[in-house]
């Protein structure tokens, strides 16, 4: 499932977890990566380590932790700016969450 960059969801759209997994169990791919960039986001890395189904076959790349918030696009936002080209994924989700965490502290603390 792919959608265009202009999808925008509703308000009163939501893509729950157990959606998600299901869309993933009919997936034919033997890898799926997959970039949460939102709050709590944690709770979809959690879900999906516990299912047998997705176990090995579903990387997730989390902006936080079950209980974190994630502001803005901070998290996404540095993702794209990473040198893909010389660095592996585990190595771009730790810069991206890095950067993502200390735009948010500099954020949080108001203009210097």
């Amino acid at each position: 499932m792919a959608l265009s960059v202009a999808a925008q969801a509703s308000a009163d759209e939501r893509y729950t977890v157990t959606e998600l997994k299901a869309d993933l169990s009919d997936c034919r791919a033997r890898h799926v990566h997959v970039i949460a960039d939102q709050s709590y986001s944690g709770t979809l890395v959690r879900a999906l380590r516990r299912s047998r189904h997705h176990r090995g076959r579903v990387a997730v790349y989390a902006s936080g932790r079950d209980a974190e918030y994630s502001y803005g696009r901070q998290f996404t936002a540095a993702w794209t700016r990473v040198n893909h080209t010389r660095l592996c994924m585990n190595d771009v989700f730790r810069v991206s969450r890095l950067a993502a965490r200390l735009i948010a502290v500099c954020c949080s603390r108001g203009p210097l």
